[in-house]
């Protein structure tokens, strides 16, 4: 299941709260806390379940038309994400499940994705990973994907770095890989990006949008 853990925020070596959640029959082994943090999705492939977290309670599903490897929920809006190596969906949903838009990428697959402070636009981190013997699970090609939130539509396709950071804990088994995670804002008639470089830069781009 799904391990729930709450610290002291003045105290962060001191638990205040902790609980386990077990995954359902047939609900997969993904996972997302719900942006109010009193419910988890749990799910796999095309099909997805929410739970309140105290009362267990079923409180809505998703049906989506492609699989979905990553939820990520936000205040209004469920952004489903999948990668294909190769290619990639983005799915958008309302807080109850009910999809409103689709959109497919050719060139990679999208693996995480945030929203802009008001919510209005988004960007994603698109990867095309090599399935070739020769570049076998190497990071080919990586883009910051921006996007109207309500739509789905692309505004900007950036190429980002394709490096990673890799991080060990003291078990041999604790190993996390991150990459590089775009920040947007969203002004007036523009959007600022801002891009890590790893290892010691940020690349900022300004994308003017239609009137």
């Amino acid at each position: 299941g799904v391990r729930l853990i709450a610290l002291d925020l003045k105290d962060l070596g001191r638990v205040d709260e902790e609980s386990l959640v077990p995954f359902g029959k047939d609900e997969g082994r993904n996972y997302a806390v719900d942006v109010a943090g009193n419910a988890l999705w749990f799910g796999n492939a095309r099909l997805w379940f929410k739970h309140d977290i105290k009362t267990r309670q079923h409180l809505a599903e998703i049906h989506a038309s492609h699989d979905i490897g990553t939820l990520i929920p936000s205040e209004r809006i469920l952004l489903g994400l999948t990668d294909k190596s190769l290619a990639g969906w983005m799915q958008l949903f309302d807080s109850n499940g009910k999809e409103l838009a689709d959109t497919r990428n050719d060139e990679c697959g999208f693996v995480q994705s945030r929203l802009s402070p008001d919510g209005q636009f988004g960007v994603a981190v698109c990867d095309r990973t090599g399935l070739g013997e020769a570049r076998f699970g190497e990071t080919i090609q990586r883009r910051a994907v921006v996007f109207d939130a309500s739509t789905l539509k692309v505004v900007a396709s950036i190429p980002i770095s394709r490096n990673v950071i890799k991080e060990r804990g003291p078990d041999r088994a604790d190993f996390w890989i991150a990459i590089p995670t775009p920040a947007l804002w969203h002004g007036n008639s523009r959007l600022l990006l801002a891009v890590p470089g790893f290892p010691d830069s940020i690349s900022v781009y300004t994308i003017a949008l239609d009137k």
